[in-house]
């Protein structure tokens, strides 16, 4: 058969229901102690060769167990599960490596207490072609297999909410109180460190609290690096290490925040995600996320994906100017782009053309919403902003960014440029972070292609 023919078979086979076609054939054998197995189809459909691509799957199976232990069961389904790859044209299995966790049990049958339902998931890495698809076992059911030990280029040392996370592209280093991303180590071109001078690498989600008896006491600005000593959840494995931590802002009651991160091994790009839900009507200057601050002479130029009224006639394409600052030694300092950038642009990045260090943010979700009502949580002046202040240069996202100088205002012009927060209002987000070497031949592809990759997730399903 053709090639083009067998694709053309293969695409019509996806579009009739792929895992339908599929799941009628009997699952071979890896390994007979291994009495149990699921199929796992991953199918790629938008045309990009996929190399070390994050899978993230759910299962349920059962695993033997009594009132007594179950508390084990997280244990014992960690021993017990293995990925395998399978190759249907030499009939060959591969064991790779792979992570479970958020194990949640069932209830004990009440005529049958040794089979207890169990939920879990499991990712692990695939390699697949453009508009192929790969084949994969999630064998199960071998109540003495060992633990697994997988040989991984992720390393995390710490506790609580203070760990070095290391991988092969990065180091990077957590605040002993808050657990923000406080230092950032790239292991390429000068493999320089980055931090801010003035408090953590990541300071946001962030939100001006208004005291009751504003203005005569002032508004005080948190953010997440205001946490101290957060509640957490932690996940740590071959594949990924995360962390959650969640916190009702110290010394008030208005603000409640979550920051979650996810290091992957072997991968350049780590996930950011946060929250911010106000826990009573309240009214505010200012809300902001995805805020970097770095050193004022880490990076020269920016550039971003989508065109924008600031660019330049000469500048062609869908990907922003490089030349934002001029030349290399004039800085217009404070806000340099103003609101001029949209607030949920695809993607931003800032560039050193020196040295080759680079960062990026690709936005990948946003939504404002009123967890209480489902109403559109309020935004006032929502843009993107490059700014450099107290020898610190970043980006950050205003939500509602509205003229603060209340000293100077009268009460009229106070109570018009605050803006009415109601109760349950919540802004959420979730970012890719690139650590990439920029090249001037090259410039921001490696930000483009990881864009378009994030945002074409594979096709993946699990048939029992």
């Amino acid at each position: 058969m053709k090639k083009n023919t067998f694709r053309a078979v293969i695409m019509a086979l996806s579009a009739a229901g792929l895992a339908g076609a599929l799941s009628a054939q009997t699952n071979p054998t890896w390994n007979p102690a291994w009495k149990h197995s699921q199929k796992v189809l991953v199918q790629e459909t938008a045309g990009i060769d996929r190399t070390r691509e994050p899978v993230d799957i759910e299962i349920q199976l059962t695993e033997q167990a009594t009132k007594k232990n179950l508390t084990a069961i997280p244990d014992l389904v960690k021993r017990d599960v293995r990925v395998v790859r399978y190759s249907p044209v030499d009939k060959i299995f591969t064991e790779i490596p792979c992570q479970v966790y958020d194990i949640r049990n069932g209830k004990i049958a009440p005529k049958d207490s040794a089979n207890v339902p169990v939920r879990a998931r499991i990712a692990f890495f695939t390699d697949v072609k453009a508009y192929t698809t790969e084949t994969y076992y999630v064998c199960h059911g071998n109540p003495d297999a060992p633990a697994p030990r997988y040989q991984s280029p992720l390393s995390v040392k710490g506790e609580r909410v203070k760990y070095t996370i290391d991988n092969s592209h990065y180091r990077i280093l957590t605040e002993e109180k808050s657990g923000q991303i406080d230092q950032i180590d790239l292991k390429f071109s000068s493999k320089a460190s980055l931090r801010f001078k003035f408090g953590t690498l990541h300071w946001n989600p962030d939100f001006i609290v208004i005291p009751e008896n504003f203005p005569k006491d002032g508004y005080t600005w948190f953010y997440a690096h205001h946490f101290v000593d957060p509640p957490h959840e932690v996940e740590s494995g071959p594949i990924f290490f995360s962390i959650k931590r969640r916190q009702l802002i110290p010394n008030q009651d208005t603000v409640y925040m979550e920051v979650y991160y996810r290091f992957y091994a072997g991968l350049p790009w780590f996930i950011m995600s946060s929250r911010i839900e106000a826990k009573k009507d309240t009214r505010t200057f200012a809300i902001r996320n995805d805020e970097l601050a770095f050193g004022r002479t880490d990076f020269t130029h920016a550039g971003w994906r989508d065109k924008t009224p600031d660019m330049l006639d000469t500048d062609n394409g869908e990907i922003g100017t490089t030349k934002v600052w001029g030349d290399d030694t004039i800085r217009l300092g404070g806000h340099s782009l103003g609101s001029s950038l949209p607030p949920n642009m695809a993607w931003f990045s800032l560039c050193n053309i020196k040295n080759g260090d680079a960062v990026a943010s690709i936005r990948l979700e946003w939504e404002n919403k009123n967890v209480l009502t489902g109403e559109p949580s309020p935004l006032y002046n929502s843009h993107t902003v490059i700014s450099e202040h107290d020898e610190g240069f970043y980006w950050f996202r205003s939500l509602i960014y509205s003229p603060r100088g209340y000293t100077t205002m009268s009460l009229s012009e106070i109570d018009k440029n605050l803006i009415p927060v109601p109760k349950g209002s919540s802004y959420y987000e979730k970012n890719a972070y690139l650590l990439y070497e920029f090249g001037m031949e090259k410039k921001f592809d490696p930000v483009d292609a990881l864009n378009f990759q994030l945002r074409a997730p594979l096709n993946v399903k699990v048939i029992s």
